[in-house]
């Protein structure tokens, strides 16, 4: 009796452990390059101050993308 009890605990803790653990991953961030993001555009202006890229669609349209990290030149944006 004791046998089945331990083997019962182990496995409610197994499941357990096997539904948790796909959610644990799945709140992990993916971080992309604003030039991967937004190809074919026109021109890219980052501005550090305020963290922000200005993503040109030609010389005279412009719109702003909040940038996340900066990694080695690259301002990336979590999707």
């Amino acid at each position: 009796m004791f046998k089945t009890t331990i083997s019962k605990a182990i496995g409610a803790l197994a499941l357990s452990g096997a539904l948790l653990t796909p959610t644990a991953s799945a709140d992990a961030a993916t971080y992309v390059w604003v030039r991967d993001l937004h190809p074919d555009m026109y021109d890219y202006s980052y501005d550090p101050v305020t963290k922000r890229a200005q993503v040109w669609t030609d010389s005279r349209n412009y719109f702003i993308v909040s940038c996340d990290i900066v990694e080695y030149g690259k301002y990336m944006v979590k999707i």
